[in-house]
């Protein structure tokens, strides 16, 4: 057993002042987006924007061919005036609070044939904060569950 442990903090600027004519927030221009936040570029709550996040991240590897990670992070908006990401939400008066939520995410890989087949799962549990319960008017709900499954197959 090869364990690692990792504290994890990220910031990504937001913009302070919605009605100033300028546009403050940090914004990704190239790159993929599945090791920022969730395991899978289509499970996307959250951006490397207007984000500040802390977390912790275990990581197990059993043998040579199969691995478990776990992390569990926190979310606040880094300005409490900017919008959330890719939802759109936004409370421009700053009263909704900055808390996004926090998400807990495994991720499983076994290579099952090594070089020719791999196996890549993984769960994840987002709850709510006050920021997504104030702002989306019932339309978050408090517990989200995503869900994957990957198989690579070389030849």
């Amino acid at each position: 057993l090869q364990p690692r442990a990792q504290l994890l903090y990220d910031y990504a600027s937001g913009d302070d002042d919605p009605f100033d004519s300028e546009n403050n927030r940090f914004d990704t221009l190239f790159g993929a987006r599945r090791a920022d936040f969730g395991q899978t570029s289509i499970y996307g709550p959250f951006w490397r924007s207007n984000v500040s996040t802390i977390g912790a991240r275990v990581a197990l590897t059993f043998s040579e061919n199969l691995s478990l990670t776990a992390t569990l992070r926190d979310f606040d908006l880094a300005s409490d005036r900017d919008s959330w990401g890719g939802t759109g939400w936004r409370d421009s008066t700053g009263d909704s609070g900055t808390e996004l939520g926090q998400q807990f995410e495994t991720r499983l890989r076994w290579n099952a044939i090594p070089g020719n087949l791999a196996v890549d799962s993984g769960l994840t549990w987002l709850h709510a904060g006050e920021f997504a319960e104030n702002v989306s008017v019932g339309q978050a709900h408090s517990m989200t569950r995503y869900a994957y499954l990957q198989t690579q197959l070389s030849f």
